[in-house]
C-alpha cells in the first residue's frame, strides 16, 4: 500500500464512539453531545473576532508551537522558565509563538492540572493528591484553567495572532492506574474545562491514546483533536523492550479501537502500530483535525517525508511533528509541507516560519 492510501476502517468500525465511551464511570450521558454543541456554537459567536486554531492553520506553514510553553526545562537551565508553567506560556506567547503545547493530569479530587507525567520526581502518583496536596508538593504545578486564562489574555488577530493551545491528554501509566480506568475520566474532564473557558476553537487536544480522543469526541466534539505517534509505536515488541530497557507486555485494552495495545514497564499503555497508513487510518476515523509525529517517524524514510504529509492532507487532516530544535532540520520539514513544527526554540522557530 502506498504512502497516504487509507487502510480498511474494518478494524475500527465497530460501534458510534457514543456508544464506545458511554459505559459506567464515564461522565457522558445521552443528549450531552447536543447540548454542548449548542452551546459551543454561542461561544463561538461571541467570540468571532478571536483568533482561532483554523486562523493559525490557514496560514502559510510551517508555524512553531512551543513545547511545554518555551521549551523542556525542569529547572536545568536558570535562564529559562520551568516547562509546563504559566511562566513558561506567557514566555512561549512573547516569543511570538502562535500556539503552546502543554501536557494535563487529573488529581484525586478531579481537578485538572498540567504536568507532564502523571507522577512527580518521587514517584508519587498525582492521582493520589487532592490539588491541595499537590499545591503544597509542588506549587509551580497550575491548573488547565489557569494556563487557558494565560492563553486567553495574548488571544488575539492582531498581528500574527496567538494565544492557541495544543493540550496533550498523557495516556495514564499502569504504576498509577493499574486497573486502566482513569483515561476517559481525564478527556473527558479536560474538554469540560476548555469547553468552560470558552476556548473550543482555540484549542486542540492531542494524544498517544485513541481511546482518550474517541471519549473527548464523545464528550466536547467540537473540540479539535490530534493523534500522536512516537517511531517506537511501529517497532515490535522486542525491539522496543531492546530501546527502552523495560518489558512490553501485550494487554487487551478496553474501548481499544481494534488496536493492539501494550504495557511498557511501569510507565506507558500505548497502543502498537502495523504500518504508518493503520496510524493515519485511525486519525482519519476519530476525525482528527491533525497527526502529530515523532520527527524519527519521516526521518526514517526521508525521501518518502513529501509523500506522507501529501497522504495526510489527502485525507483532510493537517500534520504536525515534534520536537525540531535544528534549523536544517526545520527546513527538512517545511519542504515535505508539514503545517506545524513543535519546538523547544521558540526564537529559531518564529524566525524561520514564512512571513
Amino acid at each position: 500500500m502506498k504512502l497516504g492510501s487509507l487502510v480498511s476502517h474494518s478494524l475500527f468500525a465497530v460501534v458510534p464512539l457514543a456508544a464506545l465511551f458511554a459505559a459506567p464511570g464515564c461522565a457522558i450521558q445521552p443528549g450531552d453531545a447536543e447540548d454542548t454543541a449548542q452551546q459551543a456554537d454561542g461561544l463561538k459567536a461571541a467570540h468571532a473576532a478571536a483568533y482561532t486554531v483554523d486562523d493559525a492553520f490557514a496560514t502559510p506553514g510551517p508555524f512553531a508551537v512551543g513545547h511545554r510553553g518555551s521549551g523542556v526545562n525542569l529547572g536545568e537551565d536558570p535562564t529559562r522558565p520551568i516547562e509546563n508553567t504559566i511562566p513558561a506560556f506567557r514566555t512561549g506567547y512573547k516569543d511570538g509563538a502562535r500556539m503552546v503545547e502543554l501536557d494535563v493530569q487529573l488529581t484525586k479530587d478531579g481537578d485538572v492540572v498540567v504536568y507532564h507525567d502523571d507522577f512527580l520526581a518521587d514517584y508519587t502518583c498525582i492521582n493520589t493528591l487532592t490539588r491541595d496536596q499537590l499545591e503544597s508538593a509542588a506549587p509551580q504545578i497550575p491548573s488547565l484553567r489557569a494556563a487557558l486564562a494565560q492563553a486567553a489574555q495574548f488571544n488575539r488577530k492582531s498581528h500574527d495572532g496567538s494565544g492557541l493551545m495544543m493540550v496533550e491528554l498523557k495516556p495514564p501509566s499502569p504504576m498509577c492506574d493499574p486497573g486502566d480506568t482513569d483515561d476517559v475520566v481525564l478527556a473527558g474532564a479536560a474538554v469540560n474545562v476548555i469547553a468552560k473557558a470558552g476556548m473550543t476553537h482555540q484549542v486542540i487536544v492531542t494524544s498517544f491514546s485513541p481511546t482518550m480522543l474517541a471519549a473527548a469526541a464523545a464528550t466536547q466534539p467540537q473540540v479539535d483533536r490530534a493523534l500522536d505517534i512516537n517511531a517506537l509505536q511501529l517497532l515490535p515488541a522486542e525491539l522496543v523492550q531492546q530501546y527502552t530497557g523495560m518489558p512490553v507486555t501485550e494487554i487487551t485494552k478496553a474501548n481499544g479501537l481494534g488496536l493492539r495495545w501494550a504495557e511498557v514497564g511501569p510507565l506507558y499503555r500505548l497502543p502498537g502500530y502495523s504500518s504508518i497508513n493503520e496510524f493515519i487510518g485511525t486519525a482519519y476515523y476519530l476525525g482528527c483535525y491533525t497527526t502529530l509525529m515523532d520527527r524519527l517517524v519521516p526521518l526514517q524514510a526521508p525521501d518518502q517525508a513529501a509523500a506522507l504529509v501529501q497522504g495526510i492532507h489527502g485525507l483532510g487532516m493537517k500534520s504536525v511533528v515534534w520536537t525540531v530544535n535544528d534549523a536544517a532540520e526545520w527546513q527538512f520539514f517545511a519542504a515535505a509541507g508539514v503545517d506545524a513544527i513543535v519546538t523547544d526554540d521558540v526564537p529559531l522557530g518564529v524566525s524561520l516560519q514564512p512571513n
